[in-house]
């Protein structure tokens, strides 16, 4: 599918500026799973633990304007005053229960927002070590805004997403 959006509405980073610029590295489910089916087929890894990510070392400043784009959004840097996504939820929750009814979306308890809370607050470098895993010859990569966005099209699917 071909989306071709117009991006005039703003939506800044949710979180602080030390988290905005702070080095990590994000796993997405599809490669963990290939590394965990190299792990399972590759004698060099027996017994071993590894970390594994997507390839990139990124920060929210680079990952921002794609994860929004996805959704017609023009994503900027952080506000002044930030408004963490449960409080952001907490002040929308009429508006996202109409989206719900007008889309067939499927209800579920909005909760465990403890681990996004972290992502947008850490200003600290927290990107993995991915060298034994590549000597092992786990060599594969994923663009990770790709990998949000691939996400947010099988959540859409799913229906948890409009």
């Amino acid at each position: 599918m071909v989306r071709i959006l117009i991006q005039t509405t703003e939506c800044p980073f949710p979180g602080t500026e030390g988290a905005w610029t702070a080095k990590h590295s994000d796993t997405s489910s599809y490669i963990l799973a290939r590394m965990e089916i190299h792990t399972a087929l590759s004698a060099k890894t027996s017994g071993g633990t590894y970390n594994i990510a997507n390839g990139d070392v990124t920060t929210w400043q680079k990952k921002w304007p794609g994860i929004t784009g996805w959704f017609g959004l023009k994503g900027t840097n952080p506000a002044p005053q930030i408004q963490l996504p449960e409080e952001f939820y907490q002040s929308h929750r009429k508006e996202w229960e109409a989206m719900v009814k007008k889309y067939g979306l499927k209800k579920e308890k909005e909760e465990g927002f403890w681990f996004l809370h972290g992502c947008l607050k850490g200003e600290f470098d927290r990107h993995y070590d991915l060298s034994k895993a590549r000597k092992s010859g786990f060599d594969e990569t994923v663009d990770t805004v790709e990998s949000y966005t691939k996400t947010f099209e099988k959540m859409r699917k799913a229906k948890y997403i409009p």
